[in-house]
């Protein structure tokens, strides 16, 4: 099953920059369990949110695998959501 998690961040944008590389990381570590994973940007170009999706056996897993993410522990979203989601359409293609 798929679950979003869907996060605006704090207004530090340093919490973000100085966790950024251990949050890549993590998520490349996640393996085939990552689906998708992308920074919600402002009209001024600076990221402010983000939108990553992993494949879990149910909530309490996703919830479980959120949780350890570097941007989670180190405070730097102001609120989140973790969601079901499902693909509907995809044409990235890549991109």
């Amino acid at each position: 099953m798929l679950f979003a998690l869907v996060a605006d961040d704090t207004d530090d944008p340093q919490k973000r920059l100085d966790a950024r590389s251990d949050h890549l990381q993590y998520l490349d570590d996640l393996g085939e369990r990552l689906v998708l994973a992308g920074p919600f940007f402002n009209d001024e170009g600076a990221m402010t949110g983000s939108f990553v999706v992993i494949e879990a056996d149910d909530r309490e897993q996703a919830e479980a695998f959120f949780a350890q993410d570097p941007y989670m522990m180190r405070g730097v979203f102001a609120r989140y959501a973790i969601r079901p989601w499902k693909i509907a359409v995809n044409k990235s293609g890549g991109r």
